[in-house]
């Protein structure tokens, strides 16, 4: 496994207003693990949020939860709260497997609270595990092109979708420095945030942690970019990173 409990990874959000890349804001993703009714439990959280000085652009306040079944992510608990501008939204989703049932309760902006139960299904993620699984994956087994499907839980269904892999790269980020990655593309399912479509891309490293230092996507109202500010509790040694005379 590539990470372990107390890993801390922060991110410079960066938003592309007519050509220029302004830093506006930042994202912050943490892993813990628990024991509970002795079901081991993996625990991802991650919050992003624009500066003050920003917000004028477009404010955005989220946060993830997931709580899953530590070696196969399998869902137990995610919730998401969205923040975009004038658009808020709350999702949670409640699995169990046994009963071969997801429980839903949704609230978006002046439209009243949903609850919903969904048909359990193996082999799903919610979105922040999804993020995790990727980097569980040996980059080294795919060749460039290739497709990789994988079933998320999103805005109330079990939907399909995929990433490729796009090949090794040298990514140089603004502070933490220079990377050897893997690149791949997410298809993007469509959102209040996000186009549907492969704009999605992420770099992560070629050495044994495989983390995320730099991402790219498309949203409605321009482009945003996420580069990896710093880390900390790290499993392994940050091999790909190169190092300068």
């Amino acid at each position: 496994m590539p990470f372990r409990p107390g890993e801390k990874l922060t991110y410079s959000a960066y938003y592309n207003w007519n050509f220029i890349w302004l830093k506006s804001g930042q994202v912050s993703f943490s892993f813990t693990d628990s024991v509970k009714n002795s079901r081991h439990i993996w625990k991802f959280r991650a919050h992003g949020h624009t500066f003050k000085a920003y917000d004028f652009l477009y404010k955005v306040k989220d946060s993830f939860l997931s709580d899953c079944e530590a070696g196969s992510f399998a869902p137990l608990y995610f919730k998401r709260e969205i923040n975009h501008g004038k658009n808020h939204s709350s999702h949670s989703y409640t699995a169990d497997a046994g009963a071969g049932k997801i429980f839903s309760e949704i609230k978006r902006r002046n439209e009243p609270f949903f609850r919903d139960t969904i048909k359990y299904r193996q082999g799903i993620y919610d979105l922040l595990a999804a993020a995790y699984y990727t980097r569980t994956l040996d980059y080294d087994n795919y060749t460039k092109g290739q497709k990789i499907g994988i079933s998320l839980l999103v805005d109330n269904k079990i939907s399909h979708s995929y990433f490729k892999y796009l090949g090794k790269e040298i990514v140089e980020t603004r502070g933490s420095g220079s990377f050897r990655c893997h690149k791949i593309s997410i298809f993007l399912l469509e959102s209040d945030f996000f186009p549907k479509g492969e704009y999605m891309k992420i770099w992560i490293t070629d050495d044994k942690n495989r983390i995320p230092v730099m991402a790219e996507t498309k949203i409605f109202i321009g482009s945003v970019k996420a580069i990896l500010e710093s880390y900390e509790g790290l499993k392994g040694e940050m091999e790909s990173k190169i190092l300068t005379e």
